[in-house]
């Protein structure tokens, strides 16, 4: 009658890289165990061979095997819970009340489908790299909106590439699916019937629809283009509902050492929290986790301490500018990692390096993403937008730095007292007062000295 199912990340899969994800795979063999649709129980017994066989193959075996039996305690509260309410309603009741449901869902995505602005509204960007050096793609969307269909149509994209940042076709549907739901209805629950309204295309074997054996170990950073895509070409013909364009990326680390205090290996894998875009009446959000990654948290500074064996330095909101408009794109974070261990491994792909959050109606762009490994032993900082296993020494700093979002309306317009009052509270400086909205305040009490001339008029 129906299947329980479960997606959860599990901390470690195996692969080439600890953590099981990485930025410089060329294909998928390298990115950890590859599990065709298999049973892992029979006749209700766990396969002990298939079980033993994943703890052979990954470097954290209680940590991965924790993650498979939550897994499968998930799968035995939703099989308890679907067959307690056959038995209450009766099966016949409860598949015709499914079907009721996706129908309901079909027809109230219907009608907020028919009041967006028919039309054939356009996108595209630009993919940093594929983390081994090759670069910039770009990406696009023609999005098309007629009386029953919301049709998109990703074609004209870059072919599928070397490195890891690879999707696949069922990524593309999800990034799609993301958008479509914010467009139309996101109060209300999401089944399939929301979605049969939308129309997805792309050819084969591009950056969004890639095929074995292609990398895809960082998919994410691809699939969030998805969604980006069609909210750039959407914002500017629905503005009450979508703002500027955010940091993008999930800006993802991982962290290998060996913990100074138990001995044992310790394995943080981590999004990192970033600016949004600023709307039409509003302020971008500061420091949350990227669009496609809202299921995920960030590790608390004492918590990470303690787990993983290094020290945080600073958790701070990154206010390095960017992102002015007439209402501002919210602020990024910076999050300093110092070694304590003699030695870690570090990771990370940190997506709109290279191409900026953008700004909207008059708005200006965001900040870039970018990691910074700041030496204790005399060596060059050096910039990242995506690493993979870079070697650190003990007092070595990984400091993660997450960009604003891109501004919204002409920064001129901004209220006086707004800006004042983001000098007060840090979020811009003295000098940006002046160089973005036209506004010289004095030191120490804020008051205004100057207006710049494009200001007054």
């Amino acid at each position: 009658v129906a299947f329980s199912a479960n997606k959860a990340h599990w901390t470690e899969v195996g692969g080439k890289d600890p953590g099981s994800w990485t930025t410089d795979s060329t294909e998928v063999y390298q990115e950890g165990l590859q599990f065709p649709c298999i049973k892992i129980f029979e006749e209700g017994k766990p396969i002990q061979s298939l079980i033993d066989l994943i703890a052979a193959n990954v470097r954290m075996p209680d940590m991965t095997l924790g993650d498979l039996w939550a897994g499968v305690a998930a799968l035995r509260v939703g099989e308890r819970r679907f067959i307690e309410t056959c038995d209450k309603y009766g099966k016949d009741t409860v598949m015709a009340g499914i079907e009721k449901l996706l129908d309901n869902g079909e027809k109230l995505t219907r009608l907020e489908l028919a009041k967006l602005p028919h039309g054939v509204f356009e996108a595209e960007d630009y993919i940093d790299d594929d983390g081994l050096g090759n670069g910039p793609f770009r990406v696009c969307v023609k999005v098309t909106i007629t009386d029953d269909e919301f049709i998109c149509d990703f074609r004209g994209s870059h072919p599928q590439v070397l490195g890891p940042v690879n999707c696949s076709y069922t990524a593309l549907i999800a990034g799609a699916r993301s958008i479509f739901k914010a467009l139309t209805n996101p109060a209300i629950s999401a089944n399939e019937g929301t979605f049969r309204p939308l129309k997805v295309i792309s050819e084969p074997r591009t950056i969004f629809t890639a095929e074995r054996p292609a990398a895809v170990s960082t998919y994410w950073e691809t699939m969030l283009y998805v969604t980006d895509l069609i909210w750039r070409a959407m914002a500017p013909v629905v503005p009450d509902r979508l703002t500027a364009g955010h940091f993008l990326s999930v800006c993802a680390d991982v962290l290998a050492n060996i913990h100074p205090d138990t001995g044992e290996l310790a394995l943080l894998v981590e999004p990192t929290a970033g600016g949004w875009g600023a709307g039409r009446d509003k302020d971008g959000e500061n420091g949350l986790v990227c669009v496609g990654d809202g299921e995920t948290y960030i590790i608390p500074v004492e918590v990470a301490e303690t787990r993983y064996g290094f020290l945080v330095d600073q958790y701070a909101l990154n206010t390095a500018g960017g992102g002015a408009g007439e209402c501002r794109g919210g602020a990024g974070v910076i999050r300093d990692y110092r070694i304590l261990a003699e030695e870690a491994h570090f990771t990370a792909t940190f997506g709109r390096h290279k191409f900026l959050p953008w700004g909207m109606n008059g708005g200006k762009p965001g900040t870039r993403n970018e990691v910074r490994i700041i030496s204790a032993h005399g060596e060059p900082e050096r910039v990242f937008g995506k690493c993979a296993r870079l070697h650190m020494l003990k007092g070595d700093v990984a400091r993660l730095i997450t960009g604003c979002g891109g501004g919204y309306g002409d920064p001129y317009k901004r209220p006086v007292e707004k800006v004042q009052d983001d000098v007060k509270n840090g979020y811009i400086s003295l000098e940006q007062a002046w160089t973005d909205y036209g506004v010289r305040l004095d030191a120490k009490d804020l008051t205004v000295l100057e207006f710049a001339p494009e200001r007054e008029s």
